[in-house]
Parts: structure tokens; sequence; C-alpha cells
């Protein structure tokens, strides 16, 4: 009989092994790379935490693939992931902080001016992200190889698929706060299982026919669903690869969605946005293509080929 277990992102990436999952600003990240990377990092939460379990870690990062190692990271080690937004003002933030009851908040140098203020007199633990964790997780290309940081992490793993807790803890337990945006009062934290997002992505993955061979362009803040679920998870699901670009720039998302400077294998052929990017970009457009009417006609034809 099928099994009604539920099934880890990070449990699906081991069958992905070296194809490339994600290309943020620094280079590509393979599966295994960023599995490995992970369960690095879930074994110092672990240790962090006491071996306690379901706590809550909030996280402040860049949209890159450091994002995906910490969420990895935080439901490997079975605890419950708070991402927040760069943008939050301090009181914001530190409101998130107060009410999800974050143990340990996990951010990189440059936001600290900002968070270390705000955990100076709580029991929250601040960890700096390791970049050599990030470095880890790359594609090997002759580079890394060279890296000094990288040889901080550079021992047997042994068994490739061992992760600290059974398959089945994913069942019943939660896997993340995402926080509303405040429009109808105070934001609240919205508590979602492992099995919610099972059922999510379940959902998407068969309604936009995701395929491993999708690429797609991600632009969308990280502490909303349709960033988080929608445009990351999904794709690294089903073995698909994520372009992550630090933010929404007009310019270099339409540089990606015409495949400027880019092989075909790399282009993207998925996009997902708010109406207010698209906005942005149909201003962009009437800016730039709508004198010349050879290039209108090979925006529509990639655009509507191609994606």
């Amino acid at each position: 009989p099928p099994s009604n277990n539920v099934i880890p992102i990070f449990r699906n990436a081991i069958r992905f092994g070296d194809k490339t999952a994600l290309r943020d600003l620094q280079g590509d990240y393979t599966y295994r790379g960023l599995f490995l990377s992970s369960r690095q990092f879930a074994g110092e939460l672990s240790e962090l935490l006491g071996g306690r379990q379901q706590e809550r870690i909030a996280f402040l990062l860049p949209n890159d693939a450091r994002y995906v190692i910490v969420q990895w990271a935080c439901w490997m080690s079975g605890q419950i992931a708070v991402p927040l937004n760069s943008t939050s003002p301090a009181s914001v933030l530190d409101y998130y902080l107060k009410d999800s009851g974050a143990k340990v908040i996990v951010t990189t140098s440059e936001h600290l001016p900002v968070i270390e203020p705000l955990v100076k007199d709580t029991d929250c633990k601040l960890v700096v992200f390791d970049d050599a964790l990030r470095v880890l997780a790359m594609k090997p290309d002759g580079k890394t190889a060279n890296n000094k940081s990288y040889e901080k992490y550079e021992y047997d793993f042994g068994d490739s698929e061992k992760t600290p807790l059974k398959d089945e803890f994913y069942n019943d337990t939660n896997a993340m706060f995402v926080y509303t945006s405040g429009t109808t009062g105070v934001p609240k934290g919205v508590v979602m299982s492992h099995r919610n997002l099972q059922s999510q992505m379940n959902a998407l993955i068969s309604a936009w026919k995701w395929s491993e061979k999708d690429i797609v362009l991600h632009t969308l803040p990280l502490n909303h669903v349709h960033g988080i679920v929608n445009v990351l998870m999904c794709p690294l699901y089903v073995g698909a690869r994520c372009i992550m670009l630090p933010k929404f720039e007009t310019s270099s998302v339409w540089a990606q969605l015409l495949g400027i400077n880019l092989q075909n294998s790399e282009r993207c052929n998925m996009f997902m946005a708010v109406p207010t990017i698209y906005m942005k970009l149909i201003q962009e457009y009437e800016q730039l293509f709508t004198k010349n009417t050879k290039m209108q006609e090979y925006v529509h034809t990639v655009c509507s080929t191609k994606i």
C-alpha cells in the first residue's frame, strides 16, 4: 500500500544528486551539495539547542543558497523555521523574534548592526552563517577545491543519505511560522506543518505540471508563501532548477527572461511574480522596446514560446 508518510524536501534532494539545483550570483549549487551543507548545519543547530526539537529558528538571510541551506537544516534537525525579511524595520523584527519565541536567529554579518541589539538581553542565540557551508554546496568547478574555508568541512560524510531524524517525524510536526503582512492589524504568525507544505507543493506541482526539466526565475521575498513554497520549494522538490536573484530589478529580470548571454540550457522557462512586478516589467518594456518593431517581435516570440 502507498505510504502516507510526509517526504520532506531535503529527502527528495538525494534522488537528484549532482544535478544543478540552484544558481545565485555566486555560482551553481548541486542537490547533493545543498543536502550535505544543510546536514552539517543541522548538526550545529541540534548541538546549540541541546538536542531539543520543534524550537523556533528565525533567520534573516539574502535571497540565495544560504536561505535554502538554513531552511533545510532547520527541518533536518526537527526545528520550526521562522523566515524574516531584511526590509522590515528593527521594531517589526523585534516583534517577530519575541512573538515567535525564537531560540536562535541565523543571519549574515551585514545584518548584525540591526540584529545584535535585538537579542542582547534575550535568551535567543545569535548565529552568523559560516560562508564555508555555502561554498561546500557549490558545484565543483576547480575554484572551490582550493578554497581554504572549504577545507574546514572537507571530510568523509559517511552515509550520504543519513539525516538526524526518521521520516515519520515529519508526519505530524510543525515546519514553519510565516508572518502575515499586517494589513489588517498586527502581523500574525501562521503555523504551517510539514503535511501542509507537502499538500501545497503537490497541488502546485500538479497544476503547473512542474518537471525536473524546468528552470524558474526567483525574484520574490522569501518571507511569504508565494516566494517560499511556489517558487523555491516546488522546483527543488521535483529536481528542477531555481535561478535566484537577490531582489527584483527590471533590467536583470528582462535579461534573464530574454536569455541574454545565456546558453539555451541555462535559460528560465518559468517566472512567477505579483501584479506590481508585472507592471514594472511592462513599463520597462514600453521604455526600451516599443520604438523598435523587430525587438518587440523578438520579445513577443521569446515570451510566448519559451516561457
